[in-house]
């Protein structure tokens, strides 16, 4: 390559980087993530589930949420399709899920419809840059990480995907995840948590390992790692 040729990759090179940290700047961000990205894998987020709604908006189905305790939690992978099998909850959830289900009595034999759920907890965004989220559903959902708002439906549908437009994370680490989606007929639901990295084409559901029910802890590998960096700048 030429010295010229070799100049203008160069020059080029250096242009589309700061072109798209130009456009990383100009797009909303996420904010501070609660924590860094954890070493060990998550398990999934926590839900929460009330029986009996007929709510067909996001409003009615926050009303409905608040109006008593939550019918049955369990640790949630957000990764339901719709199935024959799906008219039973411990079915549609799977047995993965279902083995961490506790509830009222009865509520595991309702039907997945005619239900509230809201799904609440951490997602590890792996690195830096532009993210782009996603949720499968059968009927609506309000899908907000960190606080802010990324992408809702509001009303009943058919199993549709909706996209966020692009959010920009400033640092790798855990940020706040919060789901609330409904069904409206009975058994025939569906909700899928995605997301992906620097294109809408690469979203794609979210694995268990990513998502969190609570901040862990640090590991003692961690602790005794921290506690030989302290000790390192204590000598300097």
């Amino acid at each position: 390559m030429s010295s010229r040729a070799l100049h203008s990759f160069v020059v080029g090179l250096a242009a589309a980087s700061i072109s798209s940290a130009a456009l990383a700047g100009a797009l909303p961000d996420l904010g501070t993530p609660a924590g860094p990205s954890p070493i060990t894998p998550g398990t999934g987020l926590q839900a929460s589930a009330w029986w009996g709604s007929f709510a067909s908006n996001i409003a009615a189905a926050e009303t409905f949420s608040q109006s008593r305790s939550a019918d049955a939690t369990w640790i949630s992978s957000v990764n339901y399709n719709t199935t024959s099998a799906s008219t039973n909850i411990l079915n549609w959830i799977g047995a993965t899920d279902a083995a961490t289900f506790t509830g009222v009595p009865g509520a595991s034999s309702n039907a997945t419809g005619r239900a509230v759920y809201i799904f609440t907890g951490f997602i590890n965004l792996t690195s830096p840059g532009i993210w782009y989220f996603g949720v499968s559903s059968d009927d609506g959902f309000r899908l907000r990480i960190n606080g802010s708002e990324v992408a809702q439906f509001n009303g009943d549908r058919g199993t549709a995907l909706t996209l966020s437009g692009p959010w920009n994370a400033l640092a790798a680490g855990l940020y706040s995840v919060e789901l609330l989606y409904w069904a409206n007929e009975a058994g025939d639901s569906a909700v899928v948590f995605s997301a992906g990295q620097g294109s809408p084409t690469a979203v794609s559901p979210v694995g268990r390992s990513s998502l969190y029910s609570v901040i862990p802890a640090p590991t003692a590998g961690a602790l005794l790692g921290l506690g030989g960096l302290v000790a390192t700048r204590r000598r300097r």
